[in-house]
C-alpha cells in the first residue's frame, strides 16, 4: 500500500488500487492502494487508513465558507436541491465543532451493478450530505418525523416528461457528437434513461420531503441510488440521536456536522459501524478540520476547494453571499456524466454515415471525438 506520509509503495498483493480522479484537462491520475476494486477519490472524498490496515474514503461536511466556494466552482452544474429551495438563511454553525456524526457506506456488494460505479457513490453521497448541511437540526427532525409518518411519496407525473426530454438530449448527443446511427442512438438513450433515477437531495428518508427539488432535476445511476438508500438505516439512528441531543442543548438552529466513510466492501463497513475497526485520522488534519469553523481566509479556502473538488473548476470565482441556481444559458452539459453513470462500459459508436436528416451542420468525426467535453472513456 502507499504510505500517506512518504508516498512510498509497499507490497501487498491483496490490495487493489483506490483511484483518485484526475482534474479536467490533465492526463495524470494518482493511484493510492486500497482493499478492493471499487473506490474512487473524488467529489471531496479523500483516502484515509484504518487501524487494521485497510483503506477507506472520507468526506467531511463543508463549512459555510466552503459551501459557497463549492457552489461557485460548479460553473453551472445543478446545485443540491436543498440549497436551491431553502427559504430561510442556511445555518452557519455545526451542531458539534470537534466530533462529527460518522455514517458509513460501502460501494455495493461484489458483482452487483452498483459496484461497477464507485465514483457515482462518491458523487451521490457528497451531494446528499452537502444538501443536508443546508438544513437546521430542527428542520432535519421535522423532516424525519414527516418521513416516519408518511414514508416515500409516489413518483410525480411530471417526471415522465423530464425523462422523455432527457432521452431526446441523449439521442442528439450520440448522433451529433459520436456519429451513432439514429435508431441505435434512440435504443441506447432508452437504456440510459431506464438506468437513471431522479435524485432527492437530501434523500427523502433524511429530509422527509415529498417532492423533488424545484429547478433542474439531477440524475444519477439508479442501482447506486438504491444501494445508498438501503444503507441509510444504520446512519439514520446515529443522526437522529445526535440531532435530538443538539435540539435539547439549544442548538436546533445549527446544522448537523457529518463525516461520511465510504468502503469498498460491506464487511469492512459493518466492522466500522460496530466499532471493531476504526478510521485513523491524522491529528494535524483533524485539527485543520476543526479550525475551519473559525477561519475566514477565502484564498486558503479556495485553494482547498480546488484540491478537494478538482473536477469542478481550477479557478472558482468569488462566491456571492447567497449562491443561487445558475440559469441554463451558462450550465455545462450533463449528458456525458449521465452516459458514464448509466453504462459501466459506454457503447462503441457505429461507423459514420453520410446521410443524416438534421438541419444543422455535423461536426467532423475527429473534432467531435477529441473535444474535451465530448470524451467518453472507452
Amino acid at each position: 500500500m502507499t504510505d500517506p506520509h512518504t508516498q512510498e509503495q509497499t507490497q501487498n498483493p491483496q490490495q487493489e488500487p483506490v483511484r483518485a480522479a484526475a482534474a479536467p484537462k490533465t492526463t495524470a491520475t494518482s493511484v493510492i492502494h486500497g482493499t478492493g476494486p471499487g473506490l474512487v477519490a473524488t467529489d471531496g472524498f479523500h483516502p484515509t487508513p484504518t487501524d487494521d490496515g485497510h483503506q477507506v474514503l472520507v468526506w467531511f461536511t463543508p463549512t459555510p465558507q466552503e459551501r459557497q466556494l463549492i457552489a461557485a466552482a460548479r460553473h453551472g452544474e445543478p446545485l443540491p436541491g436543498a440549497q436551491t429551495n431553502h427559504t430561510t438563511p442556511p445555518p452557519v454553525l455545526p451542531h458539534d465543532e470537534t466530533e462529527p456524526v460518522q455514517v458509513v457506506y460501502h460501494t455495493g456488494r461484489s458483482g452487483t451493478e452498483a459496484s461497477q460505479h464507485p465514483a457515482e457513490f462518491a458523487r451521490q453521497l457528497s451531494r446528499q450530505y452537502e444538501a443536508l448541511s443546508y438544513l437546521t437540526v430542527d428542520e432535519y427532525l421535522k423532516g424525519r418525523n414527516l418521513y416516519n409518518t408518511q414514508k416515500r411519496a409516489p413518483t410525480p407525473p411530471s417526471l415522465e416528461l423530464q425523462r422523455e426530454d432527457l432521452e431526446k438530449k441523449i439521442v442528439n448527443r450520440l448522433v451529433d457528437d459520436y456519429r451513432f446511427d439514429p435508431d441505435k442512438a434512440e435504443k441506447k438513450a432508452v437504456e440510459a434513461v431506464q438506468a437513471l433515477a431522479a435524485l432527492h437531495e437530501p434523500d427523502q428518508s433524511l429530509q422527509g420531503t415529498h417532492q423533488l427539488a424545484a429547478g433542474e432535476i439531477v440524475w444519477g445511476n439508479s442501482s447506486v441510488n438504491s444501494s445508498i438508500g438501503g444503507q441509510h438505516k444504520a446512519g439514520l439512528a446515529r443522526l437522529d440521536e445526535k440531532a435530538r441531543d443538539a435540539q435539547v442543548a439549544g442548538k436546533g438552529h445549527r446544522y448537523l456536522n457529518v463525516r461520511v466513510v465510504l468502503c469498498d466492501n460491506s464487511r469492512l463497513a459493518s466492522r466500522i459501524r460496530r466499532g471493531k475497526t476504526n478510521v485513523v485520522f491524522d491529528p494535524e488534519e483533524h485539527k485543520k478540520q476543526v479550525s475551519h469553523y473559525t477561519r475566514a481566509d477565502r484564498d486558503a479556502l479556495a485553494e482547498e476547494i480546488r484540491n478537494k473538488y478538482p473536477h469542478l473548476s481550477h479557478d472558482p470565482p468569488q462566491p456571492t453571499t447567497a449562491p443561487t441556481q445558475p440559469d441554463n444559458t451558462g450550465r455545462i452539459s450533463q449528458v456525458k456524466n449521465i452516459l458514464a453513470a448509466a453504462f459501466p462500459e459506454p457503447a462503441t459508436p457505429t461507423k459514420p454515415h453520410t446521410t443524416l436528416t438534421r438541419s444543422h451542420s455535423q461536426p467532423t468525426r475527429n473534432r467531435a471525438r477529441n473535444h474535451p467535453q465530448n470524451q467518453i472513456e472507452r
